[in-house]
């Protein structure tokens, strides 16, 4: 299901792993086809150098002007002290945007906890907001976080050149009520231009379904 491992990694054995990224021998999917499966969905990843993500932030800027206000909304970080209580609207929104999505399963929170808890240490709250409306009702969530996955090699001295401190774009959700208003573009703008006053700069685009994307949009492809 979508809340554990459920698909292979087919190109860019090349690049550098990051964190949360199946990871498998080049020839596993070769070999569960020629035994009789066949691939359902794909999934693509990009990774974006600073100067990339500063020219579409500058675009989102102007595509975005008025979002917040005309729509009410907030980010709210997602503090370590109140991580078990956004977890929880994040949970629901989960749950009820994800449905139809490829591999879904219904899961209880005791154990969509049990799967995420360990995020609380590592997220960074300022890039992992709850999106909330003027009443104050949440409508949606970011989850971005530090990529640690070369840290927690044995073999990371012999990885090819990277950028240590790349952000993993994870995840933006926006409840049905607010597709269509801008609200996705408007987070992630927050979120990017966020990580370019404080971390590297450098971006990866997790893991994204087939379909209309912001990395294609903007003419970049997939690693």
């Amino acid at each position: 299901s979508i809340w554990h491992s459920y698909r292979f990694m087919s190109q860019g054995f090349d690049q550098v792993p990051f964190l949360g990224e199946p990871y498998n021998p080049s020839y596993y999917p070769d070999y569960f086809q020629r035994f009789g499966f066949s691939v359902h969905a794909t999934w693509t990843s990009w990774e974006l150098q600073r100067p990339d993500v500063e020219t579409i932030v500058t675009d989102l800027t102007h595509l975005t002007v008025g979002v917040g206000e005309e729509n009410s909304l907030r980010l709210a970080p997602c503090h370590p002290d109140s991580f078990r209580a956004n977890l929880a609207v994040i949970y629901r929104l989960m749950t009820e945007e994800f449905r139809s999505n490829v591999g879904y399963s219904d899961i209880d929170f005791d154990e969509f906890h049990a799967i995420f808890s360990g995020m609380r240490d590592l997220a960074i709250p300022e890039v992992t907001p709850i999106i909330h409306d003027g009443s104050g009702e949440p409508v949606g969530f970011a989850i971005l976080f530090p990529d640690l996955a070369s840290l927690m090699r044995p073999d990371r001295d012999r990885l090819p050149a990277h950028d240590p401190e790349r952000t993993i774009h994870y995840l933006i959700v926006v409840s049905e009520k607010m597709r269509g208003k801008k609200v996705f573009a408007w987070a992630a703008r927050h979120c990017w231009q966020w990580l370019l006053e404080h971390r590297s700069g450098t971006l990866i685009g997790a893991m994204i379904k087939d379909g209309p994307c912001i990395f294609a949009r903007y003419g970049h492809r997939p690693q």
